[in-house]
């Protein structure tokens, strides 16, 4: 495999790319103002603006979203480390949701990655392993660049989706690894499904209330991917 071969197949410089021009893209949007459900939730939530952190002021913080019963207090928490940092400077808001955004395309993409590189052992496909890396950085660049992520990260507090979909990834990763460590060490690996998903789906939903859905992406993968190994 000749230089410019193992470049077009290197998956970590297509990412290193990709997130460059996500970058490009989101730029001008972050030196916006705050809309929409951003005023109740951070602009006019006073108990959220808090000025230190101590345990009081966090659990205070933690507490104060009205977008839903369940509150949301880890996306609430991350707003108030927000204002403790930079008070209400929108830029900075949204900048930490670009880099949350870049983040999850990141585990996106180690994701595809292996999922990719299990479907080429599956179906006996050894060349098409080599192309595992670069299509799943194809995938994940795509993602992060498609037009429906946009409120997420220019919409300040859509934080909430992407810190859902944060622990989403890391459930289905979680999942991923105990199902390979299930051929060795069955209840091992069984330990580690079940924590990934029952701990990953607790810590999104307190994000919000979409990653109830992990273990129904789990049960996809079993259902396409993983059904047949014991």
């Amino acid at each position: 495999m000749n230089t410019r071969t193992r470049l077009l197949h290197n998956g970590w410089l297509w990412m290193l790319l990709g997130s460059l021009l996500t970058m490009m893209a989101y730029w001008p949007g972050l030196h916006g103002g705050y809309v929409f459900d951003d005023y109740p939730n951070i602009v006019n939530n006073a108990n959220l603006q808090i000025d230190e952190l101590t345990v009081p002021k966090l659990a205070q913080a933690a507490m104060s979203s009205p977008s839903s019963d369940l509150k949301r207090p880890l996306a609430s928490i991350s707003f108030a480390l927000n204002h403790v940092a930079t008070g209400l400077d929108p830029f900075a808001m949204k900048l930490t949701n670009l880099a949350l955004h870049l983040l999850n395309g990141l585990l996106f993409f180690v994701l595809g990655r292996l999922l990719l590189l299990r479907a080429a052992h599956a179906s006996g496909a050894s060349p098409a392993a080599t192309l595992a890396a670069p299509l799943a950085a194809l995938l994940a660049c795509g993602w992060m660049l498609l037009p429906i992520n946009l409120s997420s990260v220019l919409y300040v507090v859509q934080r909430m989706e992407s810190l859902a979909q944060l622990f989403v990834l890391l459930g289905l990763l979680g999942y991923l690894a105990g199902r390979q460590r299930m051929t060795t060490a069955p209840l091992k690996g069984l330990l580690i499904c079940a924590l990934s998903l029952i701990g990953m789906t607790a810590l999104g939903l307190m994000a919000k209330e979409t990653a109830v859905l992990l273990p129904l992406y789990a049960a996809i993968l079993e259902w396409l991917l993983l059904g047949g190994q014991r």
